[in-house]
């Protein structure tokens, strides 16, 4: 089943009858009013009890403890400091996505490390993603869907952008986990990959501090299937794919699959997420015709998107002992959510931070921080960057395009 689904797009001079035209770069405050209301129902369709109590404890404090959940952080500042301090807020406590992670993965799926092993295995990776692996890599694996695209665009045609997203990114795990997709089934395959990663990442709840055992191996045995594909990779050993650039960096399988899961699991849904709706809210706030006009503007309209649709909801720490966390109480082991939904809306950044702007300069304390911060850091930062501007180039050579009509992922981990 289905659990994201379309999001079509239409060139606007060749709208099918029968389509209501939704122009709004002719009225911009009226277009932007509308990307905030869908950026909105996207996060409420996924979370909508998240979003609520978020909402509501961003209007109290800082931190706001909510029952059977934890302490919900609203403030930028508070956020950094739980998440730059592994000591006194640690991934790997209870509660947090970490112990999980470890239940399902193994203990080496740097989501679910801290200290001492967490930088040796972090340095071990740092050579993974270089600037020309990573562009060679998505230019090499996007490039015969996009061609698919871009005469789908110059004919006139719709295009679901959701589906594309997911197809794509479903291209660039079967590449980096070295495995060949099956002629004349490429596509389906590719959804079949992002089906998994949505019924694996659909364990993990706000409600619970661990996995039943029937859920646990349901996510045990989707696990099991992407390993089994990483396992030949590694063993054969080719710099062509992940786990055997893994397997040069000296990572046992154990150390390798752990990676590769996360890897997997941020790194498909998170862009597959994003993707659609960044470039629903440059069409909709009237900033297309802009960005296309001057495409040095492409990667800062990359950086405010992802600030603005932050498609990781939460992250989750547990704390290591009881604690002051802006004055108020936190307890050992009690659950620490940041919930980025709010934190990306705060005045910390800036003027109408609820709004899409190309001009909003972010100062590097505050920059990226919905791709983690400090040790955790996303480690798949440049390639998530290269798969979104290379999709949005494509999309701005065939020039104006408009929404034609979306709809809303229900109850997934990422919203889109």
């Amino acid at each position: 089943m289905e659990l994201v689904s379309a999001l079509p797009f239409a060139p606007a001079a060749r709208v099918a009858s029968g389509y209501v035209r939704d122009l709004a770069s002719s009225d911009p405050p009226v277009g932007r009013a509308r990307a905030r209301r869908n950026e909105r129902l996207v996060y409420l369709a996924s979370h909508p009890i998240p979003v609520a109590l978020g909402e509501l404890a961003a209007t109290i404090g800082p931190v706001v403890r909510v029952p059977g959940i934890g302490a919900f952080v609203t403030d930028v500042e508070v956020a950094r400091e739980v998440l730059s301090n592994p000591d006194r807020f640690s991934k790997t406590g209870p509660g947090a996505v970490g112990a999980i992670l470890t239940e399902v993965m193994g203990p080496h799926a740097l989501l679910n490390m801290e200290g001492p092993d967490h930088r040796a295995l972090r340095g071990r990776l740092a050579g993974l993603f270089t600037s020309r692996f990573v562009h060679d890599l998505v230019r090499q694996v996007f490039e015969p869907k996009l061609k698919e695209t871009r005469v789908i665009l110059e004919a006139g045609g719709e295009l679901d952008l959701a589906r594309l997203a997911r197809i794509l990114t479903g291209r660039m795990v079967c590449a980096m986990l070295g495995a060949e997709l099956p002629a004349g089934r490429e596509d389906e395959t590719c959804l079949d990959l992002y089906r998994t990663g949505v019924e694996l990442g659909s364990v993990a709840t706000l409600a619970g501090r661990t996995l039943d055992p029937e859920r646990l191996a349901f996510a045990k045995s989707r696990f099991a299937e992407l390993t089994r594909i990483a396992k030949d990779a590694y063993e054969r050993g080719g710099e062509e794919s992940v786990p055997g650039r893994l397997r040069s960096l000296g990572l046992s399988f154990d150390e390798a699959r752990g990676v590769i899961g996360v890897l997997f699991l941020a790194g498909m849904e998170t862009t597959s997420s994003a993707l659609p709706r960044i470039a629903a809210i440059l069409m909709d706030g009237g900033h297309w015709e802009r960005v296309n006009a001057d495409r040095l503007l492409l990667p800062k309209a990359i950086d405010e998107g992802i600030r603005v649709t932050s498609p990781v909801p939460v992250m989750t720490r547990s704390a290591t002992e009881d604690t002051l966390l802006a004055g108020k109480k936190v307890k050992k082991d009690e659950r620490v959510v940041v919930f980025m939904y709010d934190l990306v809306r705060s005045k910390a950044y800036g003027a109408h931070p609820r709004e899409f702007d190309l001009d909003r300069h972010i100062g590097r304390d505050l920059a990226h921080l919905w791709f983690g911060h400090g040790p955790h850091f996303c480690l798949g930062f440049s390639l998530a960057r290269r798969e979104i501007e290379l999709v949005l180039e494509t999309l701005l050579d065939a020039g104006e395009l408009e929404v034609t009509g979306r709809t809303y992922g229900r109850k997934v981990l990422f919203p889109a």
